[in-house]
């Protein structure tokens, strides 16, 4: 109401009027800022938006200027970050290091404190942090990184004494987290055998272009037409793995985002299970890829992952007796062991052997082989989780470990980011304008 009056005197050259609404707006941007993140009526546009686009000039350089963005950041509210990127490029060294410590600080008490939720700041990191251009320097990007990685440790430390804690707690818990009892089983050949593949590359003249054109598009849509084929019988063979002599039968949760849901209605459960959706062709065509590159053609036959599913094996003194019940029966069920099979057990490794590979939160994953009376045998993954251990991953870990690995600002920023495009705004902003200068009519009457 008060950007509106501004305008509005000022198209009547009430210039006094304007300081003083100005002055107004200044008192709002120390008390009020957050409410300038309200939308105006029934259009998308904010009221910073509509600040930012004043034709008052005076108007927007407050919107725009130093303090304003200054005081967003420090409250983590929203700010526009080509306001951010004019202002840091040109002023002058303190304040632009006044800014860069101002995101940093950002970063290391809100966005990336794990007393937090830190996954359900990944929309405000993307939309305002990962398009600043002061992440362009080198310096500036891997303070970041580190930041993330000082953080993500302190997480993988609570996931290492929630583990620990299982072999205190019960039997089951010291064999899962003991190498001798329950020993990772490698496997370096391929996961599946497909018969067919050698009569397909006969079919051409058996050239490196033919040999990727039948690993990448015949081969890997063959393995996804025959994934969908027997994805209800893996969920039923799951199913029938884990409902055996283990207590309570484990709960099946069909659409993961309804887990909660599921789980409210079976308040004892002590496992719960879900098969996902099959891969697209996309993703397994680039593993196929990199497979043939870095092992053997043809790269589709390792993939190990085109049936997925996940078991979570509920926290608490039991849940040590839980994961390794657990794993007796899917390894009795699926036959795994060298040579059929695999087993990554994290349980065991994660944060207890030295390099980078074992700093990871402490799981277990299985390929197994999936065996289909009329369909080639089908590998897939099994990954079995602590509750607690998996809710620390998802919700603070994972997106920490995202930033750590990037390998520059672009990699993290994609192609969802939502932008202020001025254009757009002064658009329904020119669409808006006679509704807006009415609104402002009345309010002057009203004041007077």
């Amino acid at each position: 109401s008060v950007i509106c009056s501004i305008e509005y005197a000022a198209d009547r050259h009430n210039f006094q009027k304007v300081d003083n609404l100005i002055e107004v707006l200044k008192v709002f941007s120390r008390k009020q800022r957050s409410d300038f993140n309200n939308k105006v009526g029934s259009t998308n546009i904010t009221v910073y938006d509509l600040g930012r686009m004043c034709k008052v000039k005076k108007v927007q350089e407050l919107f725009r200027g130093y303090d304003m963005i200054l005081g967003a950041i420090k409250e983590h509210e929203e700010f526009n970050p080509q306001d951010f990127n004019s202002l840091w490029c040109d002023s002058p060294q303190e304040q632009q290091c006044q800014l860069e410590e101002a995101i940093f600080s950002l970063l290391e008490d809100w966005a990336f404190n794990p007393q937090f939720k830190i996954e359900e700041h990944r929309g405000y990191l993307k939309k305002f942090i990962f398009s600043l251009n002061m992440f362009d320097s080198s310096e500036n990007f891997n303070r970041m990184r580190n930041i993330a990685k000082s953080k993500m440790d302190d997480i993988r430390q609570d996931m290492y004494r929630i583990r620990d804690s299982m072999a205190e707690t019960s039997e089951g818990g010291k064999k899962v987290i003991d190498r001798n009892e329950v020993p990772s089983i490698a496997s370096d050949g391929p996961q599946i055998r497909i018969k067919v593949k050698d009569e397909f590359l006969e079919l051409g003249r058996q050239s490196e272009d033919m040999k990727k054109h039948v690993d990448e598009e015949v081969l890997v849509p063959l393995i996804m037409g025959v994934a969908s084929e027997v994805l209800n019988d893996f969920k039923e063979q799951l199913g029938k793995a884990l409902n055996g002599d283990c207590g309570d039968n484990a709960v099946c949760v069909d659409d993961k985002e309804s887990v909660q849901k599921v789980l409210k209605e079976n308040q004892n459960w002590q496992r719960w299970f879900t098969v996902a959706k099959i891969k697209d062709a996309t993703r397994m065509k680039a593993k196929t890829k990199e497979y043939a590159e870095e092992k053997s053609w043809p790269g589709s036959e390792y993939l190990g992952d085109c049936l997925r599913a996940m078991v979570v094996c509920r926290g608490g003194k039991e849940s040590g007796d839980t994961i390794y019940q657990t794993w007796l029966q899917l390894k009795e069920a699926f036959c795994i062991k060298k040579g059929n099979g695999r087993l990554k057990n994290n349980f065991a490794t994660a944060g207890v052997l030295k390099g980078d590979k074992h700093q990871k939160p402490p799981d277990m994953l299985m390929n197994i082989t999936l065996n289909v009376e009329g369909c080639m045998p089908m590998p897939a993954e099994i990954q079995v989780h602590h509750e607690e251990i998996l809710e620390l991953k998802e919700s603070r870990d994972h997106l920490l470990y995202e930033i750590y690995r990037a390998d520059s600002i672009s990699s993290l920023q994609g192609s969802g980011q939502a932008s202020n495009n001025s254009k757009i705004i002064k658009k329904v902003l020119e669409e808006n304008d006679h509704l807006l200068k009415e609104n402002a009519k009345v309010m002057e009457e009203n004041a007077k």
